[in-house]
């Protein structure tokens, strides 16, 4: 073999060992980008449930908290012997009937508050006796219970199974 053929063997050898390594460098260069992009999609995803789970907790809380403001304001009205005894849980009632509850309600706590405000406004007529007031404040706050059980269930709610 001359010197020539020798050199041209030794050439061919190195592009050959080249090629080999340009591939596993261009495998890793793909694998570190893949594995990067793949970084970057988990966080974005941690990131939007970690703020939606916040949301959630939020407007669960917030839920809660009116819910649990309106059945007492119902509550205090229909155990009056009179509704002008108790203006400020009346005021509360209207209050929440107008304006925060809707934001948070379930369709059923908004039925129920219906039902009560269309109930207590017989009262306020005449049309029917105080007492008349304390079914539709129980139905109310079992609306709230059912609504917080599908939606939060803080506690093992098990006896709303079942119940409309």
């Amino acid at each position: 073999m001359t010197e020539v053929e020798r050199l041209k063997a030794e050439i061919q050898e190195l592009k050959k060992r080249t090629e080999k390594q340009t591939s596993f460098e261009n495998r890793l260069k793909l694998v570190t980008a893949m594995v990067a992009v793949i970084t970057i999609i988990v966080g974005v995803g941690q990131y939007i449930y970690s703020t939606r789970t916040d949301f959630r907790k939020t407007f669960w809380k917030e839920q809660y908290v009116l819910y649990s403001q309106a059945c007492s304001a119902a509550a205090k009205i229909a155990m009056a012997e009179n509704i002008n005894e108790v203006p400020k849980a009346y005021a509360k009632f209207w209050n929440l009937y107008w304006g925060q509850l809707s934001i948070v309600e379930h369709p059923n706590v908004k039925d129920a508050m219906v039902q009560y405000g269309e109930q207590l406004k017989l009262v306020e007529a005449g049309s029917a006796k105080p007492w008349s007031l304390k079914p539709v404040s129980y139905h109310l706050a079992r609306a709230c219970r059912k609504s917080l059980a599908e939606t939060w269930n803080p506690a093992d709610l098990k006896d709303l199974v079942g119940e409309k």
